[in-house]
């Protein structure tokens, strides 16, 4: 005796919803289908709008370009339609479609952009009741594995050569695909005036002086900034200005 509430059907009982279903013109993926197409269910078209509605915007910025494929290419088929492998293979066409540069990775960060916002948008689907966890097809889907970072600390000697030009002030610096360093320097100084004994000092800085005020003394802050590259080689190579800024900041 088969104390289940459910019973499992005899097997003459789905040979006979089998035949019935013949008589009917009607199939399995038929049923699937209707069952993908409930009303209840949005089109991929209608939510991922209202998905990108409800994230910050720092999230809307990095899948928003991501979104906007899936509804290029699924746009009018229900989210529940889709599955883990065809996730997998729109990954790849995106994949395949980055723009190569010098520093490309292959185009995985945009396959694996692509998953995390399809995840994004089943997880609020899970939330809103539309489908279960179970149902959540970009969750069965594995993100590329990521390669080494090709970031690397710059070497001793760019250290030294940066530390012996920085004065004062603040330096920031960057490793250059060619092994140098670029550089960039941002210098402060505070520069005292003074006229000799007895003697007016006239002095004309447009916005912080006028030579028609009587001075004896004036005190101005001085400010630089400018990027040098440091090229690759042996230690002490002569860092080439590349840019230059500087001027009066103000007054004591």
């Amino acid at each position: 005796m088969n104390s289940s509430p459910n019973p499992a059907p005899r097997p003459e009982e789905i040979e006979a919803a089998r035949l019935l279903l013949e008589k009917m013109g009607i199939n399995l993926a038929d049923l699937m289908r209707a069952s993908s197409d409930s009303p209840g269910v949005p089109t991929f078209a209608d939510y991922i709008p209202r998905v990108s509605d409800s994230v910050g915007s720092g999230t809307r910025r990095v899948y928003g370009s991501y979104w906007n494929r899936v509804v290029q290419a699924w746009g009018s088929r229900p989210i529940t339609d889709a599955t883990a492998t065809e996730i997998s293979q729109l990954a790849e066409q995106v994949k395949a479609t980055v723009v190569q540069r010098r520093n490309a990775r292959g185009g995985r960060g945009a396959a694996e952009h692509l998953i995390a916002a399809l995840r994004c948008m089943y997880q609020h689907a899970v939330a809103d009741g539309i489908l279960t966890e179970s149902q959540n097809a970009a969750a069965r889907v594995p993100k590329p594995r990521r390669l080494h970072s090709t970031r690397r600390a710059l070497p001793d000697s760019h250290l030294q050569e940066i530390h012996r030009h920085d004065a004062a002030g603040s330096v920031f610096a960057l490793k250059t695909l060619s092994g140098g360093a670029l550089v960039f320097y941002h210098l402060t100084a505070r520069l005292s005036l003074a006229s000799p004994q007895g003697e007016p000092l006239k002095l004309g800085i447009p916005g912080y002086y006028s030579s028609s005020q009587a001075l004896t003394s004036a005190t101005v802050d001085y400010a630089d900034q400018f990027a040098v590259n440091i090229p690759a080689g042996p230690a002490g190579a002569a860092p080439i200005v590349i840019a230059d800024a500087s001027g009066i900041a103000g007054r004591g």
